[in-house]
């Protein structure tokens, strides 16, 4: 005889394993068909979840040309240049051994 599974478990497995059925556990399997049989709810439940499932496989359709350069422009211009930067801290090494240290620093 299966065990009987509550609305609150049959949402949890949805949340954990998605409507395929065979990616359930295989124990609770018969459990989630009757309880889907008997309780609107839970049909209800397992359809939302199969539409998320259907979401979350669909894939977005891959960029044109013209986005995938509008893309690259927009990225190659908001890159700051080396004049834009204060030059002292451009070449200033933040991590060297020899820089003094900051009052109340710890050496490491």
């Amino acid at each position: 005889m299966t065990a009987k599974m509550s609305i609150e478990e049959l949402r949890a497995l949805l949340d954990a394993h998605g409507a395929d059925e065979s990616c359930w556990p295989q124990e609770r399997r018969a459990a989630m068909r009757a309880l889907c049989a008997t309780d609107e709810r839970a049909r209800a439940l397992l359809e939302e979840a199969r539409r998320l499932d259907a979401l979350m496989s669909a894939t977005a359709p891959a960029p044109n040309a013209q986005l995938k350069s509008a893309i690259l422009a927009a990225a190659v211009q908001e890159q700051p240049s080396l004049s834009s930067l204060d030059k002292r801290t451009a070449v200033q090494e933040p991590f060297s051994t020899s820089s003094p240290r900051k009052r109340g620093s710890r050496a490491r």
